[in-house]
């Protein structure tokens, strides 16, 4: 079973890149390097780059790099920053407190690696995801029968996104639906562990919501099946964790008391982002 992406079912994903950017009075090159700690960021493993205050001589400059044991590799051009070959064996860590604890020091930051990027996603079917890349291809699959050939461009240029963010590895975000396939090979890395088995049926009223419809399973593959792994599809976020809460049944139809249910049960297991199918009122039943 491959997970079908259809850009005619509306998904509400909210993925939140927070950056937390401190201003220094010397202007944007300085911003927040101070939070580099945890960063996944490579790094020149024994550099680092000093800001010394304008105000400093060279003889100064010289000076507090000598005291800290470390070597200047060269001076960066203009604003007195300078690249420093650290010590052996002093990691990055202490020697940027070291040199920030100075007098004439206004911040240090790692030697950072970039790369030239644009980041494709190996999976198998990715060719096939006019959603996430819109080549203006034809899908050979009957079940794509609206805008099929795509459109060039008419994507949410996702290799883009991907190049900054593939990883919400620390979001819980719910699909309140029919279910998920949490066995799926491109799913069941993703699920949620918690409280309950990935979730919960609130039709069946058990922990167990295996999806037995299939558009749940649909709507998670397109929020989170894994990424670059070879296999199947991709989501928008390549690692991300999917908690299933079932409010509607093998037909396709619930009610006003699961789907509540089902929301307090996200919230209460600490959501705060849900994904929830577009519902539609059909009466008494």
């Amino acid at each position: 079973m491959k997970i079908k992406i259809n850009r005619t079912v509306t998904v509400l994903i909210l993925i939140g890149l927070l950056i937390f950017i401190s201003y220094s009075k010397t202007g944007i090159a300085e911003k927040g390097f101070k939070k580099f700690r945890g960063s996944s960021k490579q790094m020149v493993k024994d550099e680092v780059l000093v800001k010394f205050s304008n105000t400093s001589s060279i003889q100064s400059v010289t000076d507090t790099i000598v005291l800290l044991g470390d070597t200047s590799i060269k001076k960066i051009e203009s604003k007195n920053y300078m690249l420093v070959k650290l010590e052996h064996g002093k990691d990055i860590e202490s020697a940027i407190s070291q040199y920030e604890n100075m007098p004439n020091v206004e911040y240090a930051q790692p030697n950072y690696i970039y790369r030239a990027m644009s980041t494709v996603p190996n999976d198998t079917y990715y060719s096939n995801l006019w959603g996430l890349k819109n080549t203006g291809q034809t899908i050979a699959n009957p079940s794509y029968n609206t805008n099929n050939p795509g459109t060039f461009g008419m994507d949410m240029d996702m290799e883009l996104a991907w190049d900054h963010v593939n990883d919400c590895g620390s979001v819980i975000l719910a699909v309140l639906d029919s279910g998920i396939n949490y066995n799926h090979e491109d799913l069941y890395g993703n699920m949620w562990n918690g409280a309950t088995y990935h979730g919960y049926d609130f039709v069946d009223d058990d922990n167990d919501p295996l999806d037995l419809h299939g558009h749940g399973t649909h709507c998670a593959g397109t929020i989170g099946a894994m990424g670059n792994n070879n296999i199947g599809t991709t989501g928008v976020c390549w690692n991300i964790q999917i908690m299933a809460v079932r409010v509607l049944s093998a037909a396709g139809w619930g009610t006003t008391a699961d789907i509540i249910s089902g929301i307090y049960y996200a919230v209460n297991n600490g959501v705060k982002i849900i994904n929830k199918v577009g519902f539609q009122f059909f009466g008494i039943v």
